[in-house]
């Protein structure tokens, strides 16, 4: 919460660069979670994101900084295994950039 003092530092940016990490959402990735996770949608995305993390909070607990890495660096596979249509998320974008570096590192 002291990051948040500094003017342009949010709850998303804070939960970022802190030494421990939180289950940090924006309305981006708050829509990959919600689909992934099977957490019904019954607002607007904007006020899914205290939703999705209270439950982060609720079934991952000290896990969920962890468990919010693997499953953005893991997406492709698990939207595969759980068939999940992450398509028009950020997922799109990683996917994107994960393909631009196998190119260019060839």
């Amino acid at each position: 919460r002291k990051l948040m003092e500094f003017k342009g530092i949010g709850d998303y940016s804070a939960e970022i660069l802190s030494p421990h990490p939180g289950f940090p959402l924006d309305v981006w990735s708050v829509m990959i979670f919600w689909k992934l996770l099977g957490i019904r949608k019954d607002r607007s995305t904007r006020e899914m994101i205290p939703i999705v993390k209270k439950w982060a909070e609720k079934k991952l607990g000290q896990w969920r900084g962890l468990a919010f890495t693997y499953i953005l660096n893991d997406l492709e596979n698990l939207k595969q295994k759980f068939n999940v249509d992450v398509s028009g998320t950020i997922a799109d974008y990683i996917k994107e950039k994960k393909e631009t570096k196998k190119k260019y590192s060839k």
